[in-house]
């Protein structure tokens, strides 16, 4: 019997809720700075010449903000009909700075002198949209806590008529502490259609979702506790979140579940509370890109078990002033810190985290590394350093300093050394010790990038071959500054593939012509046995000549293979496995 009730009062509430936004709404927000687009409506016309005395072609011209017309000098744009349709064969004179304008272009009303954009008469079949504007309003329904949103649209019809239309978007209702959610409008694809009133929506979306302070229409202290949601705590919810897009619908929905984050709002932390409705949003992978909110989300940052503002938040008394000075992220990382390893960060570091480390490089430094290499990082030691460190050294230096940065350091030092000791863990100049094991490091893969050349080299040299019939010739390349040179040349990407061919992942070859035998000409690819790519100038194919002479040269590579088989005391005769290995 109850459910009944319930739902016969739900019913009752959606058939009472209002179809239109308040009476000011459009005013409001066109002082907040909404709804504030305005277009210069053109179309073709005539006038009388009373020099000529016969009609004169001209452009008409209809100003939105000031409703003036005029006439402005017709300008042909190219061929087709000029009466409108999709071509815009026509545009005018802007009288004040000279210019040709048409459909799109930004100009001046030649009434009222209002900057407008151009619209083409054609784009106004039964009206056109100008501009929209979504807004929010608080309503007081048999007793119910109802947020409602519209959407508001300024239109320009055929007659040059400025109106404005008021569309129901959706709504949450407070009916029993439970949340009842309505719409007034339903999807197709990209099309939207309204009903003209309210409908039940079952669906797991939240309604009014993110919207910013100007959207909210203003409401009273009193228009809240005159509701059978007294105690909601919404109104200072909303006064709370200063500079930050507000979600009223979302924390109507988690208050219904825990009334006592009303204590979290009326204790002054309104402004962490949206941060954590922020986070709690999970995009739900549809076509439109909404949200949903996801209560749970919440649990990572508040205990609802208890009720004490502090205690739900973990934190005491003299962290108060951490909780109203900082983000999510950084108390997230200030609380992981002093679970964790029983430290309170100081207001220096956070400082310094919040505006030149970030939250997510400390917090990977020290959740992986805390110790690194047989040491105990020090967290307070090592953070102070780093501030340090940006405070002595000139501003090119120090922008460059962050955890990342120091743990690059120790990793050098450990790769150089294969240990590393205490008094290395903090050198005076972070950024010139770094880049000094940076240098050794470059100059060492360096060696050994020209050594693993010069072995590969003496390797495939042995399939180097000339052809006297065609003219043509082919050799490995030698060194990793001639692949780079014959990439240039080219201008194709061979230069990329310096250490995979050192590596021996692949073999390069330069085809040159016997004449010019140090000019580029074509680069090939061989791999596995088979000619994987050969292009010439911008990756040109391989021309009758460049296929005729990679017929030879791949009969040559085979006589080697079967050569070096047979004196190894086998005959090899698998194509395949005679490439294997070049």
């Amino acid at each position: 019997m109850a459910k009944k009730r319930n739902e016969e009062e739900i019913a009752a509430t959606i058939r009472e809720l209002p179809l239109e936004p308040p009476a000011n709404a459009v005013e409001v927000l066109q002082v907040r700075g909404m709804l504030k687009k305005e277009r210069l409506v053109y179309s073709c016309g005539h006038i009388n010449d009373s020099v000529t005395h016969k009609k004169r072609k001209m452009v008409k011209v209809f100003c939105t903000a000031c409703g003036g017309e005029d006439y402005l000098e017709y300008v042909s744009l190219g061929s087709g009909c000029s009466k409108g349709g999709s071509l815009y064969t026509y545009g005018f004179i802007d009288p004040v700075d000279h210019s040709v304008k048409k459909d799109g272009s930004t100009c001046l009303c030649p009434c009222c002198g209002v900057g407008l954009e151009a619209l083409h008469t054609s784009h106004v079949s039964d009206s056109c949209e100008i501009d929209r504007a979504f807004c929010v309003s608080v309503h007081n329904v048999r007793n119910h806590l109802c947020l409602l949103s519209w959407t508001i649209g300024k239109y320009v019809n055929k007659k040059r008529e400025v109106f404005y239309r008021r569309d129901l978007w959706e709504g949450d209702l407070i009916i029993d502490r439970s949340l009842v959610r309505v719409t007034g409008y339903q999807r197709f694809m990209s099309s939207v259609s309204f009903y003209g009133n309210w409908v039940p929506r079952s669906q797991g979306i939240d309604g009014i979702g993110e919207c910013t302070r100007s959207e909210i229409l203003n409401f009273s202290k009193k228009d809240i506790e005159s509701t059978d949601s007294p105690y909601c705590a919404l109104y200072e919810y909303i006064r709370s979140a200063a500079g930050m897009n507000r979600y009223p619908g979302v924390y109507l929905q988690l208050w219904c579940k825990y009334p006592h984050v009303e204590n979290l709002i009326r204790s002054g932390f309104g402004k962490l509370v949206n941060s954590i409705l922020e986070d709690a949003l999970e995009p739900t992978g549809s076509y439109y890109s909404r949200k949903i909110f996801r209560v749970s989300s919440t649990y990572k940052y508040i205990r609802w078990k208890s009720k004490k503002p502090l205690d739900m938040l973990g934190f005491d008394k003299s962290e108060v002033w951490i909780l109203k000075t900082y983000n999510l992220d950084l108390l997230s990382l200030y609380a992981w810190i002093r679970d964790e390893y029983g430290i309170r960060l100081d207001k220096e570091i956070l400082d310094a985290v919040e505006s030149c480390f970030g939250v997510w490089s400390v917090r990977s430094l020290f959740k992986d590394e805390c110790r690194f290499y047989d040491f105990d990082i020090p967290i307070v030691r090592t953070l102070h350093y780093l501030i340090k460190q940006i405070q002595i050294l000139p501003k090119a230096q120090g922008d460059r300093i962050g955890p990342g940065l120091l743990r690059d350091y120790w990793n050098y030092v450990y790769r150089e050394y294969g240990t590393m000791q205490r008094s290395e863990l903090y050198p005076k100049n972070l950024v010139r010790a770094h880049d000094a094991f940076l240098r050794k490091t470059k100059e060492r893969a360096e060696a050994e990038l020209i050594e693993k050349f010069n072995v590969r080299f003496q390797d495939l040299s042995r399939f180097s071959y000339e052809s006297p019939s065609l003219g043509l010739m082919i050799r490995p390349c030698e060194t990793q500054e001639e692949m780079i040179f014959e990439g240039k040349s080219l201008s194709h990407c061979v230069g990329g593939y310096r250490h995979v061919h050192a590596n021996g992942g692949t073999s390069i070859f330069f085809i040159r012509r016997v004449s010019e035998k140090e000019v580029p000409f074509y680069t090939l690819e061989y791999k596995d046995g088979r000619i994987i790519q050969d292009h010439g100038y911008k990756n040109c194919l391989q021309t009758e000549e460049i296929l005729a002479f990679e017929r030879e040269w791949l009969s040559h590579i085979k006589k080697i293979k079967e050569q070096k088989g047979k004196s190894n005391g086998k005959t090899i005769t698998s194509y395949e496995q005679l490439g294997a290995g070049a």
